[in-house]
């Protein structure tokens, strides 16, 4: 999966709202904690944006029409119109990947100023984290890695269990065998009048590749 947050909203608040050093400070905090219950010290309409991109963290498609529809104050809205830009054109271009979004994330070093990235694992959590940052005025975008965790990632073998369902009409074959190949047998557990069952249909809904009849292995359509 892939996660991605804008650094730069954090200081687009902070100067749509003039905020001084003090209160960046507190905002500041308050953004790396998630906890947004004393931002109306400050203002109600800090407390409004804060709520609005606090919401907005979790799954891209659930949570992208939050940000396009909000009127966010001019310098915070231009640093959205981009995230926007960039977010449509990630899910266009790689549908396949989940995307998150996290749009008030605080880029703790203070490197990044523009779209920040992390690709996560289900097996080993983060592997690469990077984003856009600025070098003797030059735009640049640039990415480290967990080696350890990329290397593990890489080491897993997916195994595919071929699961095959058996009928209980299914008396004269030879189990041992099937085990053998590397079938994973799901016996049907209930069977009132075996020559009007789909036996097809019965091993897709148990999610099996194969079934069975009369001792031969056909493979679901």
């Amino acid at each position: 999966s892939l996660s991605l947050s804008m650094p730069s909203l954090f200081e687009s608040v902070c100067n749509d709202f003039k905020l001084e050093k003090n209160q960046r400070s507190f905002l500041r905090e308050k953004y790396e904690n998630k906890n947004f219950l004393e931002i109306n010290k400050i203002s109600p309409d800090i407390a409004d944006v804060s709520k609005v991109l606090l919401e907005c963290i979790g799954k891209l498609d659930v949570h992208i029409e939050k940000l396009k529809v909000f009127k966010f104050p001019r310098l915070t809205q231009i640093e959205i119109n981009k995230f926007l830009n960039s977010l449509n054109a990630l899910k266009k271009n790689i549908p396949e990947i989940t995307i998150n979004i996290d749009p008030i994330e605080i880029d703790k070093f203070g490197y990044h100023n523009g779209i920040m990235y992390k690709f996560y694992s289900k097996n080993f959590d983060e592997l690469f984290n990077g984003g856009r940052y600025n070098v003797y005025d030059e735009n640049c975008i640039g990415f480290s890695g967990t080696i350890e965790n990329l290397i593990k990632e890489c080491s897993i073998e997916k195994k595919i269990k071929k699961k095959i369902f058996i009928p209980l009409s299914e008396l004269n074959f030879n189990r041992i065998e099937l085990i053998k190949n590397g079938f994973v047998l799901i016996n049907e557990t209930f069977d009132k009048n075996t020559k009007k069952i789909d036996h097809e249909k019965n091993a897709k809904k148990n999610n099996c590749q194969y079934f069975l009849v009369n001792s031969k292995v056909l493979k679901v359509n």
